[in-house]
């Protein structure tokens, strides 16, 4: 067992272990996602450990789980309806995608932004398209939304491209099916959500872009999402 460490960090996810204790997931600026278990934190007479809180937290690390050994609540980041659901999002492919004890510190300011965004109930589809291009370029799967990926030209916003995954975006000889508008990529490329098209094309590119981060295994968050609407519907 190594020595004692202590950190700043975010409650990704939180589970129910044996009888008292938790196996929980945090996020941390220098080292990553930090997983482990908590030892009768389940007791009434400890403070309840919830997703999106701020704390500080200690753990030691050993060869199978690592220990947390203490933690104090700094800060209940409460989130409510759709913007709790967009919060468990972020979560789960932030736990799904990055390894324990690898340090993203460009992904965790990312994660603080949207985390705020989400906490001021700002508009949730320009917050979550932000946050997603920023996870894919730390992972290496980052997309050059103004650069035709084949002759290397840039993007023309009168022109038709196709997106081809792992490789980016090609000149279409003409518009169709799946073809996606120039001056939409070039929106996503600075980052303008403004246009409702924009948002809608954004989601579906990204969302072809994280398959081989996610695979095949359905997000529980989207069900989640799924059913409360369904119920509202009703």
């Amino acid at each position: 067992m190594s020595g004692l460490q202590i950190q700043n960090g975010y409650v990704l996810h939180r589970r129910a272990y044996r009888e008292t204790s938790l196996l929980i997931d945090f996020f941390t600026r220098d080292h990553g996602r930090v997983s482990g278990v908590a030892n009768g934190v389940r007791r009434k007479s400890k403070q309840p450990i919830e997703p999106f809180t701020y704390t500080i937290f200690s753990w030691k690390e050993r060869s199978g789980l690592s220990l947390i050994t203490n933690h104090e609540i700094v800060q209940r980041n409460d989130l409510s309806g759709r913007h709790l659901y967009a919060g468990m999002y972020v979560n789960e492919i932030v736990c799904r995608t990055i390894p324990v004890n690898d340090p993203v510190s460009s992904v965790f300011d990312a994660y603080e932004k949207v985390m705020e965004s989400l906490g001021m109930l700002k508009p949730i589809e320009p917050s979550l398209r932000v946050f997603e291009l920023s996870l894919l370029q730390e992972l290496g799967y980052g997309l050059t939304f103004d650069v035709d990926a084949k002759s290397g030209s840039k993007v023309k916003g009168d022109c038709f491209y196709l997106f081809v995954p792992n490789l980016g975006f090609e000149l279409a000889d003409k518009k169709s099916e799946g073809s996606i508008l120039g001056s939409h990529l070039l929106s996503i490329a600075s980052k303008d959500f403004t246009d409702r098209i924009v948002r809608r094309t954004a989601k579906q590119i990204l969302r072809q872009a994280f398959m081989p981060l996610l695979g095949v295994k359905p997000l529980v968050s989207k069900s989640f999402f799924n059913t409360a609407q369904n119920k509202t519907l009703k």
